[in-house]
Order: C-alpha cells, then structure tokens, then sequence
C-alpha cells in the first residue's frame, strides 16, 4: 500500500498525512515501517530457528 492510498482512506492529502502521522508517532512513514521491519527480524532471530538468511530475505521481501 502507498502511502497517497494510506491517505485517501484516511481522507488526508498524502503531504497533510506524512504530517499528522510524524506529529502523532514521532517519525514519519517510511521510518516507522523499517523500524518494525527490524525489531520484527530481531525478534525472529531470537525465537525461531529459521536462518539469518531466511529471515533478511523476508524482512526484504517486505520493503
């Protein structure tokens, strides 16, 4: 999903949406979504037993 789609369900101009969403969470979109991304694989690298390969190119896949 992009993000002029993330805001037209939201019924915001893309610009006005990267505003509230920084003012609100306290990073913007692009920011927010690798951070989660990373703490995500973090995470899966300390419970699963899938490989370091394995997960980086899931966590990539993602992007």
């Amino acid at each position: 999903m992009t993000l002029a789609e993330i805001a037209a369900v939201a019924g915001l101009s893309p610009h006005h949406f990267h505003r509230v969403f920084r003012a609100v969470v306290g990073e913007n979109p692009k920011a927010h979504l690798r951070r989660l991304r990373l703490e995500r694989a973090v995470y899966r690298l300390k419970v699963s037993t899938d490989t370091v390969l394995h997960i980086a190119l899931e966590s990539a896949a993602s992007v």
